[in-house]
């Protein structure tokens, strides 16, 4: 059951097998920093998990991006994004990162003063805050909030409990931390 396939920067050279995209469950390829070639091309029989792909920093001179699904790609540091007509395309460009914009839930309410935030039914509240490390969660992928939003439930079911006193959980900042690839959420 891989989900994550990761080799950065270990000489992998030639071009990349279509088969490569198959398993199932896959949802992260980063196989930046090698020298890969030729095309990126992910085939018709893709994981319909695939969420996000790495390839910087290769030798990637054509990009077939797929049609059925968006997948997040960078290729960025690739012949693929030296012409002139693909420079601004968002595959080409570094800056995108392993990282979810939203927070779980979307709370929309007036500001509060300082040291307080407004909890998910507007209450001005003293945050309880803290960071969770997750070393080897049971999902890779970054753009699916269907995993954040059950994570977020789960905190906050376990956190209904009389004994701590909490009104709400929030979830926000998803990240990736660099060195070591854990998940970090705030």
């Amino acid at each position: 059951s891989l989900s994550t396939l990761r080799m950065e920067g270990i000489q992998l050279e030639g071009p990349i097998p279509i088969f490569l995209f198959n398993p199932i469950l896959l949802q992260t390829v980063v196989l930046k920093r090698n020298q890969l070639n030729e095309t990126l091309d992910f085939g018709t029989n893709y994981s319909n998990q695939l969420e996000f792909v790495d390839l910087q920093n290769n030798d990637i001179r054509v990009y077939n991006q797929p049609a059925n699904k968006p997948i997040q790609v960078i290729l960025a540091d690739n012949p693929v994004c030296q012409g002139a007509g693909n420079q601004q395309s968002d595959y080409c460009q570094a800056s995108q990162s392993n990282k979810a914009s939203f927070s779980i839930p979307q709370i929309n309410c007036s500001s509060c003063s300082h040291g307080k935030e407004p909890s998910p039914a507007c209450h001005c509240v003293y945050p309880v805050t803290g960071i969770l490390d997750f070393r080897s969660p049971s999902f890779s992928g970054f753009s699916n909030k269907t995993n954040f939003i059950t994570l977020q439930k789960n905190l906050s079911d376990l956190f209904k409990d009389p004994r701590y006193q909490m009104e709400s959980v929030a979830i926000r900042n998803i990240r990736e931390n660099a060195p070591d690839h854990h998940l970090l959420i705030d």
